[in-house]
């Protein structure tokens, strides 16, 4: 069995979660909000300034729904 390292955490009214699979070959990491928010954008933004990286290396999958 793979293990699943995770963390929750908020920033400003945003919940996020961050998660590694040790079976996913590629080695990424997954940010997630916690709930639904139609605000998703701008949690996206106040993740990226806190984390001080940019969006180029980040991937949003806007399949998933926002709101």
């Amino acid at each position: 069995m793979d293990d699943l390292d995770a963390v929750l955490f908020r920033l400003d009214e945003f919940s996020f979660a961050i998660s590694k699979h040790d079976g996913n070959p590629l080695g990424l990491s997954f940010v997630w909000l916690t709930q639904p928010h139609e605000q998703a954008d701008k949690a996206l933004d106040t993740f990226l300034e806190v984390v001080g990286i940019g969006e180029d290396v980040v991937a949003l999958d806007s399949d998933v729904p926002l709101a």
